[in-house]
């Protein structure tokens, strides 16, 4: 077997002369597995017996020649190979060649129906291989075609081509943002998603992109906005309310959505505030108890698939300086609904200081966190101990404890009888009173009260202070009946006498009798009652009882109290006294009576209701009654008419006597 090159004039070429091709084997043919690179229009193929003579010499008999054909380029694009090249990136189209010494390139848009020319055109091919450098154009879309032809073929009309696999140009989308691990915060349109495109400007291929966002490293897309926004390099963006380090920003193709890019993540996180303490919170002490609040913006739980509840640290700098911060708690709910709190019982090994700060971050994202304003001063702390139920009795020893937390040196120490707020009296400011020596011995003073409190400050530092919390705490007087209280005289209605009392603390007294030892309050008489005014503690004060009442019995005892605490503050006599009436004759008088003298008047003043009277006569020897009972009343004049006289009986020494019966 031959073929020819010049349209069967010669047969230089041998196909297969090895003499051991079967005639039979020409149905069903001969397998020609090596076309030769010598492309031709003028090809024909002989086919002779081998004993025939010389084909390449022409002195064959018995050979058949084919009709003419054709012998054209072999060409095999190999890249593009279906994957997506982007736009104004530089690539090869690689092909395999034979046949051809020199190829042109084309692209097509739309499926082979037109061709665009790649460069100049007219590649060489080396080793039976070309490689094309290719910019690509600003034309994104899918299916897009390459045609590699011998040079100066017509494209659309040519045999000798080889087309590559339909692929797609891209976009070609980059430097998007925020990435990196920019952080933004909830809420904030500060920061725009932005992006590269090498398809953007007035012509580009591609006007529209779509933006997604991922809180969850891209394992869940949602769109931004709207899809289908303009793809001119920037967006506006407001943070959601998520709360994440793995957000992530994609862009992608509203041609192709394959043709899309993620950013590498960033961070989207809450906004915590403190908002207490502040510029304007007063001292904190130590030992006591505050609240350390704050607001937060955002979600209470974590964004990124987990749905793990937020905590925050909380953090306390006694200066303020990052440095010297130390932890308080860890773990602690951010809270709900935007706003969070938590409980300071402050220890006694807290650092004092006066420009202290306040610091809660966020335990997931530490770039969330605040420090509180202003200067917060934690000082030392010293709390008066509160007082037993009492009542306190004026002039009675108490003693005085507090208890300290943190740095006092000094306490100084007051008193109020108004209530917690005051006004104060000093019970010791001298501002010397070591604050670790306790008690305080300290004598009751007087001030009479209903809501005693006692106040300890800190005497290097008033501003740390503090009062006894229990508001019904007593101070009372006291009394002592020094007049009548035993042994005392008889007192005789209508006399005058002296009740003495000691009166402890400042009152108004009131002075009882009682004919029965106060056993019934219905028997008791108001004496006096003497102002405060007049009173002076622990003074002995003398009331002149000017003139006993008709309050006749043995059995009377004097009683002075407190007016306003009389049931607390009041003393008794000792031993009960008798209280009598008083007879007084006037009638008689030194003027003599005569014998044989009849209705004689027996006049007497009686002070104190006696009851009925007896009356007596003195003959000189002997008591006679001249009446065994005439009844009386109260205190006033009374008379008898002694109608008998006093008889036929001379007598110098005559005398007359009333007394009571009984």
């Amino acid at each position: 077997l031959y073929y020819s090159t010049d349209n069967g004039v010669t047969y230089p070429n041998v196909i297969d002369d090895s003499g051991t091709v079967l005639a039979s084997a020409g149905n069903p043919g001969y397998s020609w597995n090596n076309i030769p690179n010598t492309p031709g229009s003028q090809i024909k193929v002989k086919v002779a017996d081998t004993v025939d003579g010389d084909v390449t010499a022409g002195t064959d008999v018995y050979a058949v020649a084919s009709p003419r054909f054709n012998v054209i380029a072999n060409i095999t694009v190999s890249q593009p190979d279906g994957t997506g090249w982007l736009v104004s990136d530089n690539y090869n189209i690689v092909a395999s060649v034979k046949g051809a010494a020199n190829v042109d390139a084309h692209y097509s848009l739309n499926s082979g129906t037109s061709w665009i020319a790649i460069g100049l055109g007219n590649y060489a091919v080396v080793a039976d291989s070309v490689s094309i450098p290719w910019t690509i154009p600003d034309k994104v879309q899918d299916g897009v075609l390459v045609r590699v032809v011998k040079a100066g073929e017509n494209p659309l009309t040519t045999t000798q081509f080889g087309d590559s696999t339909t692929f797609p140009i891209y976009d070609k989308i980059t430097a998007i943002a925020p990435s990196g691990g920019t952080a933004i915060t909830t809420g904030s349109s500060a920061t725009q998603i932005t992006w590269t495109s090498a398809s953007a400007g007035m012509t580009s291929s591609l006007g529209t992109v779509n933006i997604y966002l991922s809180a969850d490293n891209g394992a869940t897309w949602t769109a931004w906005s709207s899809l289908g926004e303009l793809n001119d390099g920037s967006a506006d963006f407001t943070a959601p309310s998520l709360h994440s380090v793995n957000c992530k920003v994609k862009i992608e193709s509203t041609i192709n959505s394959a043709n899309s890019e993620v950013a590498t993540a960033f961070v989207i996180r809450d906004d915590i505030t403190v908002t207490t303490p502040d510029v304007a919170t007063p001292a904190w002490l130590v030992g006591q108890t505050y609240t350390i609040d704050w607001t937060y913006t955002g979600p209470a739980t974590r964004s990124d698939g987990s749905s793990t509840p937020l905590t925050v640290s909380i953090e306390y700098s006694y200066d303020g300086t990052p440095g010297n911060y130390a932890t308080l708690a860890t773990g602690v709910s951010i809270g709900a609904a935007g706003t969070g709190s938590w409980e300071w019982t402050i220890g006694g090994a807290t650092a004092l200081g006066t420009t202290g700060s306040i610091r809660v971050t966020d335990s997931y994202i530490a770039l969330s966190t605040d420090e509180s304003e202003g200067n917060l001063t934690v000082q030392g702390n010293v709390t008066p101990d509160e007082l037993l139920a009492g009542p306190y009795t004026v002039d009675d020893p108490l003693n005085l404890t507090w208890a300290i937390s943190g740095a006092v040196n000094f306490v100084n120490l007051y008193y109020s009888k108004d209530g917690s707020s005051g006004p104060w009296v000093a019970i010791d400011d001298s501002g010397t009173w070591p604050a670790g020596t306790q008690p305080y011995n300290w004598t009751v003073p007087d001030a009479l009260t209903e809501t005693f409190h006692i106040r300890m400050d800190d005497a290097q530092n008033p501003a740390v202070s503090n009062v006894t919390v229990d508001a019904n705490i007593r101070i009372i007087g006291k009394i002592t009946l020094d007049k009548p209280d035993t042994a005392e005289p008889d007192w005789v209605v209508g006399d005058p006498v002296d009740i003495k009392f000691t009166p402890t603390g400042t009152y108004s007294v009131l002075i009882e009798g009682s004919t029965n030892g106060f056993s019934d309050e219905l028997e008791n008489w108001t004496i006096a009652t003497i102002s405060s005014a007049s009173i002076t503690s622990g003074v002995q004060y003398t009331h002149n009882y000017a003139s006993i009442e008709d309050h006749i019995s043995a059995g009377v005892k004097v009683r002075v109290s407190d007016t306003a605490r009389p049931t607390e503050v009041k003393d008794v006599s000792a031993e009960a006294f008798t209280i009598k009436g008083n007879l007084t004759i006037d009638t008689p008088t030194d003027v003599p009576w005569y014998v044989g003298d009849t209705n004689r008047t027996i006049q007497w003043t009686q002070a104190g209701s006696v009851g009925n009277v007896k009356i007596e006569y003195f003959n000189g020897t002997i008591w006679q009654d001249v009446t065994a009972s005439e009844a009386t009343g109260v205190t006033g004049i009374y008379t008898y008419d002694w109608t008998a006289g006093v008889g036929d009986v001379k007598n110098s020494g005559a005398k007359l006597r009333v007394s009571a019966v009984n």
